[in-house]
């Protein structure tokens, strides 16, 4: 009887581990609300994006490959299996998702009306020895949700906290 009942246990401890939601490695993760078709968030950047190499010393440059970044979002699921964007300093080769650098975005739906900015010129993100201890989860991460019904943008910068209120069209959001 011993013997049948740790089968079960570890039976049933493969399964419940294989039904764990998969949470991509991105920085921002891209999600929808409340849409009954998926839609397609982007983020392109307005003026000179800098990318990042590390070959033994850090190196900053200008570069063109992170200037246009699309993500189609499929609808309403939950926040751990949200995707989205990566960030050239933890991009893995070949890329899985298209990757931000350090520059000035423009964040749209479906490159409609509903609009913010990002501002991610600050060599110190991503630079995780930077933020002061204690440390939760990833600092550099953030959540972008976008609201079907309201036409509207929410920002959080942890994937524990509630939504706050939404992000005014035109809004500057800087890391």
């Amino acid at each position: 009887m011993k013997n049948l009942s740790l089968k079960f246990v570890l039976i049933f401890s493969n399964i419940s581990f294989c039904q764990i939601p998969y949470s991509p490695a991105v920085e921002i993760f891209l999600g929808l609300e409340n849409a009954s078709v998926s839609h397609t968030i982007n983020m392109n950047s307005f003026g000179a994006v800098f990318g990042y190499t590390y070959n033994g010393n850090h190196s900053y440059e200008i570069t063109n490959y992170y200037d246009h970044l699309d993500y189609e979002a499929p609808p309403n699921l939950s926040e751990g299996n949200w995707a989205g964007f990566d960030f050239v300093f933890s991009s893995t080769s070949p890329p899985t998702f298209d990757i931000y650098g350090f520059g000035f975005y423009k964040v749209t739906i479906d490159e409609g009306t509903s609009y913010f900015f990002l501002d991610y010129r600050d060599q110190r993100y991503g630079s995780y020895e930077l933020y002061p201890p204690p440390s939760y989860g990833h600092d550099a991460d953030i959540w972008i949700k976008y609201d079907d019904n309201l036409n509207q943008f929410f920002v959080k910068s942890d994937g524990g906290f509630d939504w706050n209120n939404p992000v005014p069209v035109g809004a500057i959001l800087r890391i």
